[in-house]
């Protein structure tokens, strides 16, 4: 069995997501295209996640923890940021 970073899982997904992503595959195929950059903060071990790995996860998860932290996390951005607006589509 494959064991994979949960952290590495989340980030390059909500990343994929941001830059328009809608299906797992897609998730896989921007991870792949986006390799190099992600490395120089994340992980990312040779065998990173397949689109069933990441389906999975979220599957499994509970959808309303990981949006309050997202919420959360959001908000410490705009903190960070001096402009008064963080563009986040909210599709």
């Amino acid at each position: 069995m494959q064991r994979h970073e949960l952290l590495d899982a989340i980030v390059i997904t909500i990343c994929a997501v941001i830059c328009g992503t809608n299906y797992w595959t897609e998730v896989e195929t921007f991870r792949k295209a986006k390799q190099l950059w992600l490395s120089t903060f994340l992980a990312l071990p040779e065998n990173t996640p397949a689109p069933a790995t990441f389906r999975r996860l979220f599957r499994r998860s509970d959808p309303e923890p990981f949006e309050d932290a997202f919420r959360h996390w959001k908000g410490t951005l705009r903190e960070r940021i001096e402009s008064e607006v963080t563009a986040f589509d909210s599709r």
